[in-house]
């Protein structure tokens, strides 16, 4: 650590020794900002005496550092926030992960109802053939019309997944949205407060 370095500075008029670890220069700086603060004072009222200038300059430099005690504060506080965005941008991205898993689920079950409308196709082309061996034998329609209302069940069960599976990603991009929304309201929020 450094020493204590003894320097004399000139407030209104009086000489001081003023003692400290910091350099010079520094020591004397802080000095000619006391002397003016105190000039402007007395200049601003001539009756005020010198202790009265004193206190007066007292409180002017406890009023600055109070100020800028204050603005450390904020920035301590944006930086503490500043530090919780990774944090949030690995919950956004696993959000978007969860999404993108639901989107690839929500294109599987398309595909598979492609299929089965194709199936669904080929099952009416069936129909048609047992209407025309209606003629031949009544068992057989009877066959091909449970078969048929089997399958209608079947596309009646997957239109009814394919719903819920469209619900769950709409739900899943509407808290996406919520939270870009939040997070950008925050950032405004944040840009206001610095401003």
């Amino acid at each position: 650590m450094e020493e204590n370095k003894k320097v004399t500075v000139t407030i209104q008029g009086n000489k001081y020794i003023v003692k400290g670890n910091n350099s010079r220069e520094h020591i004397e700086m802080i000095a000619n900002q006391v002397d003016t603060i105190m000039k402007e004072l007395k200049k601003s009222n001539s009756l005020m005496n010198n202790n009265m200038v004193s206190i007066l300059c007292s409180l002017n430099l406890a009023n600055q550092l109070y100020i800028a005690q204050e603005k450390i504060a904020e920035l301590e506080d944006i930086l503490i926030e500043a530090e919780k965005m990774p944090e949030l941008i690995m919950e956004l991205e696993k959000s978007q992960n969860k999404s993108m898993l639901h989107l690839e689920k929500y294109k599987e079950a398309q595909r598979k109802l492609n299929e089965t409308s194709i199936e669904l196709d080929k099952y009416y082309e069936m129909v048609e053939s047992y209407k025309n061996k209606l003629k031949q034998n009544k068992i057989e329609i009877d066959a091909a019309r449970q078969t048929i209302a089997d399958l209608q069940n079947q596309i009646f069960d997957n239109q009814v997944e394919i719903v819920k599976i469209k619900k769950e990603l709409d739900e899943y991009r509407n808290k996406d949205t919520i939270l870009k929304n939040n997070q950008l309201s925050s950032l405004i929020n944040k840009k206001t407060n610095k401003a």
